[in-house]
C-alpha cells in the first residue's frame, strides 16, 4: 500500500498535463500512487497520459464519460489506497519537496490536515507571484489549532481549495467526505466540512504549489454554463453548519465567504446572459436560501472581517432591483482592468522574472543570516555560561579559608621585604 495517493481529475488538458504529472513523478518522496481520472477528454490528453504511464508505473489511469470534476474526484477517492490524500488540478504543478515536507509536518503534528502556501502562475506571462493570504496573521501563531481558535476568519483564511491541503486518509474516510456532484464550486462541501471537523489543523509556511491562472479553457472560465452551482453549494454548506450545530458560531465566516464568492462570480462571468441569470437568481431565491437577506449596515461595522467598505457597498448595490445591467458593465470593466494588469508585455516579462528570482534569493540569504544569528546567539550563550561558571569558581576561591590563610602567609614576607627596602633607602 503506498503512503500517499495523489488524485487528479483530467479533462482536455493536453497543454499542461505533462508538466503536472512530471512534477509529481519527480517528488523527493517516492512512495506514492498517482490516480489520473480522465473525465472523457476528446483532445490529446489520453495519449499523453498513456505515454507517461508507460514511463512510470506509479501512474494509474482511469477513464469515465464526461461528468465533471466532482464525480472524477469521488471516483479517485474510492480507488485511493494511500495513508494520505493529495488533490491536484491537471493544469497546476508542484515543488519537488511538497509531499516530503507534508509527510514530515504531519508526522510532527499528528494533524488531520496540513495547509501550505502557494504561488499564482500567470499562463499569459509565465511569471509566478506569492499570494498573500490571511494565514500568517490569523492562525500561524498556533502550532496546531482548530476552527474555534479564530472562527470568523476560517473560510477567508483557508478557502475551499483542495490543492493547497494535505489530508490524513483515515480522517477523510471516517467522516465520509465527498465532493458535491455539481459542475462548479464542488470543493466547497469537501473542504469546509473537513476544516470544521478537523481536531488538529496545522500550517506549513512554505509555497509548494503553483496555481495556474489566466486561462480561457479551465472550469473557472465557464461559470456562465452553470451559474446556479455556486448558490446551491452555499445552501448545502449552510444546511451542514445547521446540522452540526455550528451555524451560529460560524455565521460571520459563512456570510463573508458567501458574499466574497458572489462578487467574484459576477466579476468572472463571460456573457451578459450568464451574469444576468446569476444576478436575478440571487435576488429571486438565492439570497433568501443563503441567509443573506436584510443584513443591516451595523452588522458589517461590528465584525472586523468586513474592515474594507468594498464588500458591504457591493452587497447594497446588488440588492438594488434596477442595478443588474449596470452592475454587469461595472464588473466587466473591473475584470478587464485586472486582465490588463496580468498581461505583462514581453519586454517586462524577463524583468519581472528577475525580480522574482532576486526576491527568492534574498529570502534564502535572510534565512541563512537567521541561521548564523541563531548560531552566534548559541555561542554567546555558551560563552556567557562558561564565564559565569569561572566567575563563580573564582569568587568561591577568593572566599575560601585556604585563600585567606595564603594571603596572610604571603603578607609576612612582603612586609619584611618592604621594611628592608625602606631601610636601604634611608641609608
Amino acid at each position: 500500500m503506498p503512503e500517499v495517493s495523489v488524485i487528479i481529475p483530467v479533462y482536455n488538458q493536453e497543454d499542461f498535463i505533462s508538466q503536472c504529472i512530471k512534477s509529481i513523478c519527480s517528488q523527493t518522496f517516492g512512495d506514492i500512487e498517482i490516480l489520473c481520472i480522465d473525465d472523457g477528454s476528446d483532445d490529446a490528453t489520453p495519449v499523453i497520459l498513456a505515454a507517461l504511464a508507460q514511463q512510470d508505473k506509479r501512474i494509474k489511469l482511469y477513464r469515465q464519460e464526461n461528468q465533471g470534476p466532482a464525480i472524477a474526484r469521488n471516483s479517485g477517492l474510492r480507488m485511493a489506497t494511500g495513508k494520505f490524500f493529495y488533490f491536484l488540478d491537471a493544469d497546476d504543478f508542484i515543488e519537488p519537496q511538497l509531499i516530503e515536507r507534508c509527510i514530515e509536518h504531519i508526522a510532527e503534528t499528528k494533524a488531520d490536515i496540513v495547509v501550505f502556501g502557494y504561488r499564482s502562475f500567470d499562463n499569459r506571462t509565465g511569471v509566478s507571484c506569492s499570494v498573500n493570504r490571511e494565514l500568517r496573521s490569523s492562525y500561524s501563531s498556533h502550532r496546531v489549532f482548530t476552527y474555534e481558535d479564530n472562527p470568523d476568519y476560517l473560510f477567508k483564511t483557508f478557502e475551499n481549495y483542495v490543492w493547497n491541503k494535505f489530508f490524513d486518509a483515515s480522517f477523510i474516510k471516517t467522516n465520509n467526505f465527498q465532493f458535491e456532484e455539481i459542475s462548479l464550486t464542488e470543493d466547497l462541501m469537501f473542504t469546509c466540512p473537513a476544516l470544521i471537523k478537523a481536531k488538529r489543523l496545522t500550517y506549513l509556511d512554505e509555497e509548494l504549489v503553483f496555481h495556474r491562472i489566466g486561462l480561457d479553457t479551465n472550469l473557472m472560465s465557464r461559470k456562465d454554463e452553470h451559474p446556479d452551482d455556486f448558490i446551491q453549494a452555499f445552501i448545502t454548506l449552510k444546511e451542514f453548519l445547521q446540522e452540526e450545530d455550528v451555524y451560529r458560531s460560524l455565521l460571520v465566516a459563512y456570510r463573508y465567504w458567501a458574499l466574497s464568492g458572489i462578487q467574484y462570480n459576477l466579476i468572472s462571468m463571460r456573457t451578459p446572459d450568464g451574469c444576468r441569470k446569476f444576478f436575478s437568481d440571487l435576488r429571486d431565491w438565492g439570497f433568501a436560501q443563503m441567509d443573506l437577506l436584510d443584513i443591516p449596515s451595523s452588522y458589517f461595522q461590528e465584525n472586523s472581517i468586513f474592515d474594507s467598505p468594498v464588500l458591504p457597498a457591493f452587497y447594497n448595490e446588488v440588492l438594488d432591483d434596477n442595478y443588474d445591467q449596470l452592475l454587469f458593465e461595472h464588473m466587466r470593466e473591473y475584470y478587464t482592468v485586472v486582465e490588463i494588469l496580468h498581461s505583462v508585455s514581453a519586454e517586462n516579462k524577463e524583468t519581472l522574472a528577475g525580480y522574482d528570482t532576486e526576491i527568492r534569493s534574498q529570502r534564502e540569504q535572510i534565512a541563512g543570516l537567521e541561521r548564523q544569528t541563531a548560531e552566534l546567539q548559541n555561542r554567546i550563550s555558551d560563552i556567557t555560561e562558561h564565564y559565569e561558571s569561572l566567575s563563580a569558581e573564582f569568587n568561591a576561591q577568593m572566599n575560601s579559608a585556604e585563600h585567606k590563610v595564603g594571603r596572610l602567609i604571603c603578607w609576612i614576607p612582603r612586609l619584611i621585604q618592604r621594611m628592608i627596602l625602606k631601610g636601604r633607602s634611608e641609608q
